[in-house]
């Protein structure tokens, strides 16, 4: 049988610009050190996010927003991760969709200070909730440039896991299953033996 709903995953967004231009200049910090740093530096959710998903009861300056959003420090910057535990989606294609509405804050890239090329846009990551996003290769987001709407489509797949399979013995020892885990887990297991 097909459930009726699915939980819906979690979205993590990652404005391309890491650090706010007027910001590092007010504090005259252009090379971030620490943590702290890059939260300073880095463009605020309440700024980022126009609007969020109606059914989170979430808009800016909503109390709802620190339940249903958390900020996450990762290698492309401080980006900020969709997850509400009681969200789930009983619709496919548009009607089932979470709208985002974000205010990049263009002006204040850095690059367009110093007269560089411009990549203007967020990257968005659907992933497992609880799970962090990976940036490998390929990549498992997605780039939306500016000024145009985006629609990205997921698909849940299940996976039966073979009880013969080599692979196995990492699910057993990895109660935090990725497939990326698994396998670089196993693989290391290969070389000791050999």
């Amino acid at each position: 049988a097909i459930p009726n709903e699915v939980q819906f995953p979690a979205v993590t967004i990652c404005n391309a610009n890491k650090y706010q231009q007027s910001r590092a200049s007010d504090a005259g910090l252009f090379a971030p050190k620490t943590e702290e740093d890059v939260r300073r530096l880095s463009q605020p959710f309440e700024e980022l996010f126009l609007s969020t998903p109606a059914k989170s009861d979430c808009m800016v300056g909503a109390s709802g927003c620190n339940r249903t959003f958390s900020s996450v420090l990762t290698p492309v910057g401080l980006c900020y991760t969709y997850h509400n535990t009681s969200d789930y989606a009983s619709l496919s294609g548009p009607l089932g969709a979470r709208e985002f509405i974000l205010n990049i804050n263009q002006s204040e890239y850095q690059s367009v200070a110093v007269g560089g090329p411009v990549m203007a846009g967020v990257w968005v990551f659907v992933h497992e909730p609880g799970y962090p996003i990976t940036l490998g290769s390929p990549p498992t987001g997605v780039f939306a440039s500016v000024g145009r709407m985006h629609m990205i489509a997921v698909t849940k797949t299940m996976i039966e896991r073979e009880t013969a399979s080599r692979w196995k013995t990492c699910y057993k020892e990895s109660p935090e299953y990725t497939r990326d885990l698994c396998r670089s887990q196993c693989i290391n297991e290969f070389m000791q033996e050999r």
